[in-house]
């Protein structure tokens, strides 16, 4: 597979059906950065989402794609971000609160990552959630992993507990946290970009 040479050759769309089958090997590739961890490497070996999964991330619309084309004029994936809108619960419970973005899953290729594709992946898909009136974006990482919470947070995100964010930030939080039971001293939480 030959590289881009230059930022051009990457462009930016919602997915399509035809991208599904490269996300998979998109995200485990990703993760394989993990091994340079020893407490984290075993993140390396975790499943990708499920093709049911990305279909539901495409029937929803909220599925986008980083392509390159490649020598015979394809458009291929080599990066991909999976996000659901999540509504928040005043404190009180009964008022909704804030609409944010969520975003599930955003994966580089490694052969792709360093280059500034998922900068402008989550530009892209923040200028999307700006249009439709979100009021935020959010997600769940590894805080203290530089290419996790400090990427995220060089891109306007802040940390913020899961408790402020409502019930679905726990329940996922918490479901992690069992799934990933020995994470010394590796922190997992919730980041916010305000709009």
């Amino acid at each position: 597979m030959s590289l881009p040479t230059d930022k051009n050759d990457i462009s930016i769309r919602p997915a399509t059906s035809t991208d599904i089958p490269f996300l998979p090997g998109i995200e485990s590739s990703a993760s394989a950065i993990f091994k340079s961890i020893p407490a984290l490497s075993f993140i390396a070996s975790d499943s990708p989402l499920s093709t049911e999964d990305l279909e539901n991330f495409l029937a929803s619309s909220h599925l986008w794609v980083a392509t390159y084309k490649d020598p015979s004029s394809r458009r291929i994936p080599v990066a991909f971000l999976a996000a659901r809108p999540i509504q928040t619960s005043n404190a009180d419970g009964n008022k909704p609160g804030s609409n944010h973005l969520y975003i599930a899953e955003s994966s580089v290729h490694s052969s792709y990552q360093r280059r500034g594709i998922a900068k402008r992946l989550i530009a892209f898909v923040e200028n999307y959630a700006r249009e439709n009136k979100f009021d935020g974006l959010t997600l769940i990482t590894f805080l203290d992993v530089p290419w996790n919470g400090g990427f995220y947070q060089n891109l306007g995100f802040e940390e913020v507990d899961a408790e402020h964010l409502g019930e679905d930030y726990i329940s996922m939080l918490k479901e992690e946290r069992e799934k990933w039971k020995d994470l010394g001293t590796w922190r997992r939480g919730a980041m916010l970009k305000r709009f």
